[in-house]
């Protein structure tokens, strides 16, 4: 009878360490994405534009965060005019700011994970300085900077197993 007690709870340890390790995080059938991102903006009463790739890999289960549930986690990265952290640099201002257009991607999104169809992205204009940062479009417009529009592709269809 002992020996059966501690095979039940050696197999239900063994359960919720697993559990705990990633193993009921669903899986996605595709595993990369490319996604093309034009960003319009006005800088000094010119038009311009910016124009990259969103690319998104899968990179299997992150289990190791203390403060959260095992997730599936991506890797992100951008080509063309957009920086590796979703940044496209606009000017500098006369009191050490930097103006750039950021853009806040969700690799769940786009890869069609069903439990965030709703993050979609965030774009926007924003003044960085040391010590703060602004993202005001009135301010920024002071500077010469609008941001007029941000098209990208839509998500794809994935399955999750």
């Amino acid at each position: 009878m002992k020996k059966i007690f501690v095979a039940i709870i050696a197999l239900l340890l063994l359960s919720i360490g697993l559990t705990s390790c990633g193993f009921g995080v669903p899986r996605p059938e595709v595993k990369e994405g490319r996604f093309n991102i034009t960003v319009t903006y006005e800088y000094n009463g010119e038009v311009k534009e910016a124009s990259g790739v969103y690319v998104c890999e899968y990179d299997g289960v992150n289990w190791w965060d203390i403060n959260a549930d095992p997730y599936a986690n991506w890797k992100e990265s951008y080509e063309g005019d957009i920086q590796d952290d979703g940044i496209i640099p606009i000017c500098n201002t006369d009191d050490g700011g930097e103006i750039f257009i950021s853009l806040l991607m969700y690799p769940e999104y786009f890869m069609g994970d069903p439990e965030h169809a709703e993050s979609t992205p965030i774009v926007r204009a924003e003044i960085f300085y040391d010590d703060r940062q602004i993202d005001d479009a009135d301010v920024i417009a002071e500077y010469g900077v609008k941001l007029i529009d941000c098209k990208y592709d839509k998500p794809i269809e994935n399955t999750y197993k």
